[in-house]
This record gives structure tokens, C-alpha cells and sequence, in this order.
């Protein structure tokens, strides 16, 4: 029986590879628009210095998307844990194995020794919810890294939602979508607990900010037929809503 037990992840990892591209093949079919709100922080552009926040929901959009781009991610140092290694490393990210429960502390010690040089990807409501509320571990991290935390916000047209604690949504093939990333959130350096809470309440916002942007670009999209504007040196750091967008949002409400 421990030899049934003990093969079933090692033939799972002979998927991870198919797996990974067949990942990338479903990406490339979609049309993503990216909303960066500093440019310096777009990881597709700089390969060092920002930990990237994304909801548990949206991994997959978002882990095809920054894929290649030099991203540490925390995976779960289970045996299943196995197979999701291989899985983001074939996808272009570095692995740091643990959870937020059995060798999590290990964990994370060994991304901030890691992440030097590099750059960090987040759920901050992983692994396990509440669904879209901010755990003090990412503000953490920050704090004793001196990174700044970007929030992201992602927006679909089409998208299947499993039946799981986050809502995971996979976005239908061909389907129109916005990722919005907020500018970076500094949190002080060895913050104490209460400077912790503060931050991690600012980066809910964020989050909450990105998203509702990401909605709101994609609805002009939707509306116009027009893909949004890049950002260019003008409106860079500008995260107020497309003109006239809030305002027929709420009328039509």
C-alpha cells in the first residue's frame, strides 16, 4: 500500500511539464490587457525588487502572465507540493517549499533569504481563505525585506468559477481580461505589531483599489471596443477611474 501511496505524486510529476505548456498555449489565447500604475515595478520590465500580491483566485491568469519573470513563489512542502513545483518551475518561477502551517516558518526565513535580487510572488489570502482578506504575513516580509508590495487587480469577461473557498477562475479561451497593479506599498522597516496592522490594512485596500480599477477598465473595453490606453510618463501613478467610466457605472446602477 505505501508503495501505491508513495508512486501516485511521482506519476503526477510526469504531467507537470505537458501541463505547464499546455498552460501557456491557453494564455496565449486570451487578450490581457496589463494597467501598471509605476512602470519600474512592472516585473515583465524589472527582474528585482517587489513583492507581487495577487488573490488565490486569480493564479491563473496571473501565474501564466509574469511567468519568465525571475518571481519566488512559496510552494507546499508536501509530496503534493511536489507536483506544483515542478508545475511553476516549468512555467518560469523559482520554488520555495512550505505553508503557513507545517514548515512555514522555515519557509519563510529561507525567502528572505532568497529573495535578494529577485522578485516574490504572494497570495495574501492563501493557501487555505478567507477568500480576498490580507494576512499579516505578506506586510511581514515586507517589513524585513524592505520591498514594496504591489497589489494586483484582475478583471474577466468570461470565466469559470470552481466551487472552491477562493472561487478559482479560469478565464475562457479567447476571453478579454485587465490586470491592474497598484503602486508600491513601503511598509516601515522591522515594523512593529502595530505598524504591521496599519499595513496590512492599507495593502486590503489596495487590493480592493486594483480590482475595482481592473473592473473598470474592462467595462470602457467592453463598452468602447477599444483596448485601454497605455500607461505613458503622464498618467503613470494615476489610479483614478477612466474618464466618465465611474459615473455611468453608478447612473446605471
Amino acid at each position: 500500500m505505501a508503495r501505491n501511496r508513495s508512486s501516485k505524486p511521482h506519476l503526477l510529476n510526469r504531467f507537470a511539464l505537458p501541463l505547464a505548456w499546455g498552460f501557456r498555449l491557453w494564455y496565449s489565447s486570451l487578450r490581457v490587457h496589463h494597467d501598471v500604475a509605476n512602470p519600474a515595478q512592472d516585473p515583465r520590465v524589472t527582474r528585482s525588487g517587489a513583492i507581487y500580491a495577487t488573490w488565490h483566485e486569480d493564479l491563473f491568469v496571473n501565474g501564466c502572465g509574469f511567468n519568465d519573470c525571475n518571481i519566488h513563489v512559496m510552494i507546499s512542502s508536501s509530496s503534493d507540493g511536489d507536483f506544483g513545483t515542478n508545475i511553476v518551475t516549468n512555467l518560469g518561477y523559482g520554488a520555495i517549499r512550505g505553508s503557513s502551517g507545517r514548515g512555514g516558518a522555515r519557509a519563510l526565513r529561507e525567502m528572505m533569504r532568497t529573495v535578494e535580487g529577485t522578485n516574490v510572488g504572494i497570495t495574501p489570502d492563501g493557501p487555505k481563505g478567507p477568500r480576498r482578506v490580507v494576512k499579516e504575513g505578506t506586510t511581514y516580509i515586507a517589513s524585513r525585506t524592505g520591498m514594496p508590495i504591489v497589489a494586483m487587480g484582475t478583471a474577466y469577461t468570461c470565466a469559470t468559477r470552481f466551487n472552491s473557498w477562493d472561487r478559482m477562475a479560469l478565464a475562457w479561451p479567447g476571453t478579454r481580461a485587465v490586470v491592474c497593479l497598484w503602486p508600491g506599498l513601503l511598509v516601515p522597516a522591522e515594523a512593529n505589531s502595530e505598524e504591521l496592522m496599519s499595513s496590512t490594512q492599507q495593502l486590503q485596500q489596495n487590493m480592493t483599489s486594483a480590482n475595482e480599477r481592473a473592473q473598470l477598465l474592462l467595462s470602457e473595453w467592453l463598452k468602447t471596443g477599444k483596448r485601454p490606453a497605455a500607461r505613458t510618463a503622464d498618467t503613470a501613478f494615476d489610479t483614478s477611474p477612466p474618464p466618465g467610466t465611474l459615473h455611468d457605472l453608478t447612473r446605471a446602477a
